[in-house]
């Protein structure tokens, strides 16, 4: 009796661990694929950013720089982040 017991516990305690792993899993290919999402909005914002920024009307206002600067900012972090998640997924290019 006392081993069918262990059995039941073991199995039980397998299944919930694989339920939780998967679980876990899925939870974090969703986050990368909202933070990829992120990056390419932020990448757009940046262009039309900058855009704005060249033409005459805006060139050189202190506002619009300062949206430039916490742009290319905002987008170079994200940059690192995705970087980070393809050296831990193996995807990362090897660098010389």
């Amino acid at each position: 009796m006392l081993e069918w017991t262990l059995v039941v516990i073991f199995v039980s305690t397998t299944a919930a661990l694989s339920y939780l792993c998967y679980n876990f899993a899925e939870t974090l290919n969703n986050i990368q694929a909202r933070i990829s999402d992120l990056r390419e909005q932020v990448d757009d914002f940046d262009e039309l950013v900058n855009t704005v920024n060249a033409s005459e009307t805006y060139y050189g206002d202190p506002i619009i720089q300062n949206l430039v600067t916490a742009t290319t900012v905002l987008s170079e972090t994200l940059k690192d982040v995705a970087r980070i998640q393809e050296e831990i997924a193996g995807d990362a290019e090897e660098e010389n």
